[in-house]
């Protein structure tokens, strides 16, 4: 009876309509590690458990200044992880991963942050789903867009996709790898984009983890290493005249 009691001791407030606001506080230090022990004092907290360092939440995406090593606190928070980032040729970047927040926006995954460091309220691509994002890559006016994911800025799209920067929506080229995009890279020289990761099958052809793409029509090309695993990053090195 006692368990019953103290059970419904906790409900009572909810149930008389009493909401006790919570404000999340971003300013205050966080670990690097589990807390398993918090008490309090005055006007101190005292924090015990599996952790190194303290200090400010910063979020998961952060710039720092190559000379003196101090972070720039103008740069938005993300709230989420962020695996891949790339630069939007104008100071800016575009960011993926898997986030629900940057700055004072919801954003899903992915985001733009302009070069004067504030977020493209215009840019906002809705997932739908769990979804992903592990790999970026610009061309022009084209953003490449590769993870995991099934649906894109409202359109069905499996893992793989293209979005038109000048009018923010998702293209008509449709891939369709089999399984998750990991890597993406843009060959400025030759206009093709290199596509890696798990899958096996990609526009209707076998390419085992590795496939080329001409950049001018959307084209699958007949590059084929038929590699024996997954592709987690790619680097280009032109050699000769």
């Amino acid at each position: 009876m006692k368990h019953i009691l103290l059970i419904l001791f906790v409900l009572l407030p909810w149930t008389l309509g009493f909401v006790v606001a919570q404000t999340l506080h971003d300013n205050v230090w966080v670990t690097n590690g589990p807390v398993n022990s918090i008490a309090h004092s005055d006007h101190s907290i005292y924090l015990g458990g599996y952790f190194t360092e303290v200090g400010p939440a910063t979020g998961s995406f952060v710039s720092v200044n190559a000379v003196t090593g101090s972070r720039d606190t103008d740069f938005p928070k993300v709230i989420g992880t962020v695996t891949t980032t790339v630069s939007d040729g104008l100071g800016g970047w575009y960011i993926g991963g898997y986030f629900t927040r940057v700055g004072n926006y919801a954003r899903t995954n992915l985001a733009h942050i302009k070069a004067d460091k504030t977020v493209d309220e215009d840019f906002n691509i809705s997932f739908s789903g769990y979804s992903y994002i592990y790999a970026l890559a610009v061309s022009q006016t084209t953003l490449y867009v590769g993870g995991y994911f099934t649906s894109i800025g409202g359109v069905s799209r499996s893992h793989l996709a293209s979005i038109d920067l000048t009018l923010g929506t998702v293209t008509s080229w449709e891939p369709n790898p089999n399984s998750q995009v990991l890597s993406l890279l843009v060959d400025g020289v030759y206009s093709r984009l290199y596509v890696g990761g798990y899958f096996i099958t990609i526009s209707g052809s076998t390419r085992n983890r590795f496939a080329s793409y001409n950049i001018w029509d959307g084209s699958l090309n007949s590059i084929n290493p038929n590699l024996n695993s997954a592709v987690f990053a790619m680097a280009l090195s032109v050699t000769g005249d």
